[in-house]
């Protein structure tokens, strides 16, 4: 809905002086940060990242959409400002995938044309934009119904699954779909999740390492006994040595040195089935040994 409410009356497309809308490949060659800084030092409403390719991750889009201020470096010299943002921040791109600690700030959306050139489609006319633009006060109306509605029920309880920073998105958006029978948007949180190659590698080489090497700290190993485990069940458990060789993989085969750093880097990470990787430096050899231990059961929530 910010997105509808920043365009002015009478515009095809949002002005350029209020907001931003910005080719990824440009981002990557000016540095994603200092522009994007510059962005919310103007007070952009909306940042458009358009024709994303690969994996979207950045602290800074993290601590915007999270926080009401960002704090960033001035250009030029050794000092910070605290910088107050409330900017909707979108993206586009084929395949596209949410990195690293955004995947639980985004909301996923895939649309499938089911055609091999979805770029010669036909849309009916005339279209969502022109229809918002013809008549805003009829559409902002019919976003504010349902939110308005749920608070003069008293706001009931239609879910035990909650997220922490965005109370307010779910009190006024989250909470009264569900209340009219509607999907949980969190759903499209979790498929924004599901995008992350690392962190489902994270999640297979846990299971991985529980299967061949057994779990509990009494199955302690340095990283390159894990390798010769993986290695002497690779007959038995293929995909095992497959997982490996995607987080540690080098020309010559799995790498001691960057399974330990693989392993440093997922410690104490609890994964949705309740798998978590710990280390301890071994008394006599100062090395780090590693195992898998099991917290709980299923980390999964589930909706009301």
């Amino acid at each position: 809905m910010g997105i509808v409410l920043s365009w002015t009356e009478g515009h095809p497309h949002p002005p350029k002086a209020q907001n931003a809308w910005l080719n990824s490949c440009y981002l990557q060659r000016v540095g994603c940060r200092r522009f994007l800084a510059s962005l919310f030092m103007e007070g952009r409403p909306l940042v458009f990242l358009d024709n994303h390719n690969g994996v979207l991750e950045h602290d800074l889009i993290a601590q915007a959409v999270t926080g009401d201020k960002v704090l960033i470096r001035k250009f030029g010299v050794l000092e910070n400002i605290e910088v107050e943002t409330r900017a909707v921040i979108a993206a586009t791109g084929n395949g596209i995938s949410i990195g690293e600690d955004l995947d639980r700030r985004a909301l996923l959306i895939e649309i499938d044309t089911e055609l091999a050139q979805p770029h010669f489609r036909k849309y009916r006319k005339p279209s969502p934009v022109d229809l918002i633009l013809a008549d805003r006060a009829k559409y902002i109306k019919a976003a504010l119904t349902a939110p308005l509605a749920y608070i003069a029920a008293g706001c009931p309880k239609v879910t035990d699954k909650q997220v922490l920073d965005f109370e307010d998105w779910e009190r006024l958006v989250r909470f009264p779909l569900i209340w009219l029978g509607e999907g949980d948007p969190l759903d499209a949180m979790e498929d924004a999740s599901n995008t992350d190659a690392d962190r489902r590698n994270a999640c297979a080489m846990r299971v991985a390492i529980k299967t061949v090497c057994g779990c509990g700290k009494d199955k302690e190993k340095y990283a390159e006994d894990i390798i010769n485990a993986f290695s002497d069940a690779s007959m038995k458990e293929p995909s095992a040595m497959a997982i490996l060789m995607a987080v540690a993989g080098g020309k010559k085969g799995a790498s001691a040195k960057k399974l330990g750093w693989w392993l440093s880097k997922n410690k104490d990470v609890i994964d949705d089935d309740g798998l978590v990787i710990r280390g301890r430096p071994n008394s006599n050899t100062k090395v780090n040994m590693w195992w898998v231990e099991q917290i709980g059961g299923s980390q999964k929530a589930t909706g009301g």
